[in-house]
């Protein structure tokens, strides 16, 4: 059997039901959401969650809450999705860049020093593929001045000295969309452990616009689409025959499996999609799905460890002995990531590298260590539902080349 790159976390059998359901059922159930939302609380250990549509409208009322000021600085990751940044700009703030480390591709601490100054107000806090860096220091380098936000979309389930992520700032959020290893279809949530925070952000809130039932149709369509793919099957006997042809072709636009690439800024006026609610079809599969996170989890990460141990850690971003990793992508850096690419695929083995934005490149022509790795990086498969041959098969043809 050749390898996916990747899997959707729910199965083909859930896709069709919710799809089916998507014509005809309420989308606007107000209990199906608390109860959602209560779930997740329990589940996240923190105390108020709000569920949103989707994590960059979350972002958008994070800010709107902290009533920021035009010129304020917002630091961030420069590996993140555009739609931050668009948000960032919207709000007419000031994106600061602060270059990563290699050790967990979070913030490199002496240049998060050096760029903290009096205008900056916020920090946002990304958990790349499911790794988690030293928090403690990040909030000492912070300070208790400005205002943290954890994006940990990547990283449900991961921990600092036994808390989960999530719970070391003023506000964090999760995305819940495709290929994330608790996926409803989309949607979010905003998490915070003060009282005062979660109220500021539901008071902005209530003018959300209802729901659109036909592009809630089309995300469950594309992930059925998705889940149809990848299936072991049809990945083996179809799916990596045509990898193989664009391969020989050097085409790979069809070959990107989450996220997108482009650097086009569209931030003066945000889409009104991003300001509808979240249905209560999708706040009924997250309670579906929640269930399975922590035992998918805790396959994945067994996967991730052997693989990682086999090569004695070399070349693994995921060296802090106090982290509580949950790689949602098995992140590899390799300067040869494009021929490793090449040769395992024509093994069956499917290897993805990076589809998110590196933003250095839109915002800033510093020569930063980010830009270096992106170019190195590759995810190698280590999904829950891999089996013991498949994951020796993985092993024994990386170490040719690691």
């Amino acid at each position: 059997m050749a390898i996916s790159r990747g899997i959707i976390y729910h199965k083909l059998i859930d896709d069709f039901k919710f799809l089916f359901f998507s014509f005809f059922t309420n989308l606007n159930n107000k209990k199906y959401i608390k109860k959602f939302e209560k779930k997740f609380i329990f589940f996240n250990q923190s105390k108020y969650c709000i569920a949103m549509p989707f994590a960059r409208t979350a972002f958008y009322f994070i800010i709107k809450s902290l009533k920021l000021q035009k010129g304020d600085e917002v630091i961030i990751s420069p590996l993140q999705i555009k739609a931050m940044l668009e948000i960032i700009l919207h709000f007419e703030l000031k994106p600061v860049i602060v270059d990563i480390n290699k050790n967990d591709l979070n913030f490199n601490l002496k240049d998060l020093k050096n760029k903290i100054n009096k205008k900056t107000k916020l920090v946002l806090l990304t958990y790349l593929y499911g790794i988690v860096p030293d928090v403690t220091e990040i909030k000492k380098t912070i300070g208790k001045k400005l205002f943290l936000v954890e994006d940990f979309s990547q990283c449900l389930g991961g921990k600092f000295k036994n808390i989960k992520v999530g719970n070391f700032g003023d506000f964090a959020f999760y995305s819940m969309s495709a290929t994330k290893t608790l996926d409803a279809y989309g949607g979010a949530v905003i998490v915070t452990n003060y009282k005062d925070k979660y109220k500021l952000v539901k008071s902005n809130i209530v003018h959300l616009k209802s729901p659109s039932r036909i592009f809630l149709i089309k995300k469950i369509f594309v992930s059925f689409f998705r889940s149809f793919f990848t299936n072991r099957l049809i990945f083996t006997y179809f799916v990596i025959y045509i990898f193989k042809f664009m391969q020989t072709l050097r085409l790979n636009f069809f070959r990107k499996f989450v996220g997108s690439r482009s650097f086009k800024l569209n931030y003066k006026k945000l889409p009104n999609l991003w300001f509808q609610k979240i249905t209560s079809l999708q706040a009924e599969a997250g309670l579906k799905f929640i269930k399975r996170v922590k035992l998918d989890d805790g396959k994945r990460i067994k996967n991730a460890s052997k693989i990682i141990n086999f090569f004695n850690r070399k070349s693994f971003p995921c060296k802090n002995k106090n982290s509580h990793n949950v790689y949602w992508q098995l992140c590899l850096i390799h300067g040869k990531s494009e021929l490793i690419q090449k040769k395992l695929l024509s093994k069956g083995i499917d290897i993805a590298s990076p589809s998110i934005a590196l933003l250095s490149k839109s915002i800033t022509s510093r020569n930063l260590v980010a830009n270096n790795l992106y170019k190195n990086i590759i995810f190698i498969p280590c999904y829950p539902s891999l089996r013991e041959n498949e994951l020796n098969l993985i092993c024994h043809n990386l170490i040719k080349y690691v």
